[in-house]
């Protein structure tokens, strides 16, 4: 993304100083230099806002597979552990047998150890949104600044200064948008490569709650 991004943005910026030249104007405030700032920042904001959008999407859908992922090692946990909980849950109800525990604490015990076992996906996926939340953020901050470019070089009171105003900053916000662009490529990349590891630890971790939990289990209704 950053290499389109820096390639569109310097090739308007190049137009915009040929296009300065071909017409050999000098008039700011409401001339023709006006308009033709007016509509490059146009230009290059529709285009970082379409970037913006597009790493957007990416955002939600990794946001979407982490809380996926989670849901999915709880949900495969405690279907192994749906019939032993029944069984137990039967012998306690039914009056005949009388332990120091009951299904409630056991649940709260599960639970509890369900929440340990994904507890670095639900820390990734925090960090995640976090993350992507500023570099969107900067994204935003930089359309505005684009958009607002023009009204604010024209305030300057040459020509010059107020074209130099645009081409400059315009190619600093590019430099800026490319950098965001990078940050938001190798976050989504890093996430990534932890979530894979996270996955597995977690499934790891809910494999041996659930041997535990069945083991337990096992020897409590062996004293009924």
């Amino acid at each position: 993304m950053s290499l389109m991004c820096t390639f569109v943005v310097v090739l308007i910026v190049t137009l915009f100083s040929q296009q300065l030249k071909a017409n050999d104007v000098q008039t700011t405030n409401t001339g023709p230099v006006t308009g033709v700032m007016e509509s490059l920042a146009y230009n290059v904001a529709s285009i970082t806002d379409e970037l913006n959008l597009e790493l957007g999407s990416k955002i939600e859908r990794t946001s979407s597979s982490l809380l996926g992922n989670m849901e999915v090692v709880i949900a495969n946990a405690m279907s192994e552990l749906s019939t032993p909980i029944y069984e137990a849950d039967q012998k306690l109800t039914s009056g005949t047998c009388e332990l120091d525990w009951s299904m409630n604490d056991l649940r709260k015990r599960i639970d509890g150890e369900l929440q340990e076992c994904t507890q670095d996906i639900s820390e990734i996926m925090q960090a995640f949104e976090s993350d992507a939340a500023g570099i969107t953020s900067a994204l935003q901050t930089f359309i505005d600044e684009i958009v607002n470019l023009p009204v604010v070089c024209n305030m300057l009171t040459t020509f010059s200064s107020s074209t130099n105003c645009f081409v400059n900053r315009m190619a600093d916000i590019n430099i800026e948008i490319g950098k965001q662009l990078k940050v938001a490529s190798n976050t989504l990349l890093r996430t990534r490569q932890l979530t894979q590891s996270s996955v597995a630890a977690a499934e790891k971790c809910t494999s041996n709650m659930v041997a535990g939990t069945q083991r337990f289990l096992t020897e409590e209704m062996a004293k009924c």
